[in-house]
């Protein structure tokens, strides 16, 4: 009977870099599937509603709710697997997962493209 166990590939890979679980790589998936949920929710919003102009508005109030909700979200966990390694004894670039990588350098993009979708202040 095979054993559910050999789906996770806990360790360290070939380059010294740890290995994450199916499970924590499951996690990543739904909370990255959440930021693009509100996306594309917004990306409809805009286009579908030519006259929306302001930020201020109840639609816009529930689709960057979750947008940044997913975005901080799936960014934290993602910091979360580096801090964990970090307590396991990896250290700099080392201490992010297999596959990580680009997802990390991803969120810090997307967060200082965020910065200027803030409301200015009038």
């Amino acid at each position: 009977m095979a054993s559910v166990s050999r789906l996770d590939r806990t360790g360290v890979g070939p380059t010294g870099r740890p290995r994450s679980t199916s499970r924590t790589d499951l996690v990543t998936i739904l909370l990255g599937m959440w930021v693009v949920l509100g996306l594309v929710a917004d990306g409809n919003t805009h286009v579908n509603t030519p006259q929306l102009e302001t930020f201020f508005t109840p639609s816009h109030a529930v689709l960057y709710a979750v947008l940044y909700s997913g975005y901080l979200s799936a960014a934290g966990w993602m910091g979360w697997q580096v801090l964990q390694q970090r307590r396991r004894g990896h250290h700099g670039l080392q201490a992010v997962p297999i596959g990580y990588g680009l997802g990390l350098v991803g969120a810090v993009i997307f967060g200082l493209g965020g910065l200027p979708d803030l409301p200015a202040r009038r």
